[in-house]
């Protein structure tokens, strides 16, 4: 049986776009580039992988669109390990708590026997700044109208839970995610939430039956 091995992979790629001229005579055009590789390999009980992706698109006033991950995993059996991820990842929560969020941070995660533990921290937004635009009154006195921005949100979760085969998996989970007010200089209320709650996966006749339940409650 090998329990070494190696594979990597990378892609390369360019769109360029022109769109219909508009009443004006002007022809908007777009160039985008986009570039990434990946790597993923086992070494006797370690699995690994890395990804790295970037675009053109990546603009400091928007959220980030360059990627990356790197992961380390330990395997003490098949169904027992404990893992390190860092970088950008979406983690899976249920869809009551948190669902489809990409997260730049760390993840880190044991499984062993019966019990799970599952320690996230990160930022789910970049802060980016608002803007305030001056307008005139009419009687030679400006206003200036604000325009909030995104504050950057951090966030941090813990999640225990234990196992029984693979019939049940039973977790607790507690998640907090709060701007930061210093981020910004132009933003609107900030905010902050926590989650607090329990899951619970039941897997029947080799997973043809599935049953999930799940019971949340947060305050903002």
């Amino acid at each position: 049986k090998t329990k070494s091995f190696f594979r990597g992979s990378a892609f390369l790629e360019n769109r360029y776009q022109s769109i219909g001229p508009s009443g004006d005579g002007f022809d908007p055009t777009d160039n985008f580039f986009r570039a990434g590789a990946e790597v993923t390999g086992r070494n006797n009980e370690f699995d690994y992988r890395a990804r790295l992706v970037f675009s053109s698109e990546e603009d400091p006033t928007r959220q980030p669109v360059n990627r990356y991950t790197g992961e380390v995993r330990y395997n003490f059996s098949a169904s027992n390990n404990i893992f390190l991820i860092g970088g950008d990842f979406n983690p899976y929560y249920n869809m009551l708590v948190m669902q489809d969020k990409r997260v730049r941070g760390i993840h880190a995660g044991l499984n062993f026997g019966f019990f799970t533990f599952d320690y996230i921290w990160g930022q789910l937004k970049r802060g980016i700044n608002g803007t305030a635009d001056s307008i005139s009154t009419g009687s030679g006195v400006s206003d200036f109208i604000s325009i909030g921005g995104t504050y950057e949100q951090n966030m941090w979760s813990i999640r225990p839970g234990f196992r029984f085969g693979d019939t049940a998996w039973w977790t607790l989970n507690l998640i907090n995610a709060k701007e930061d007010p210093k981020s910004i200089q132009i933003g609107s209320n900030v905010r902050e939430s926590v989650s607090m709650g329990s899951d619970l996966n039941l897997s029947f006749d080799k997973r043809r039956i599935l049953i999930d339940a799940s019971f949340n409650a947060s305050i903002n």
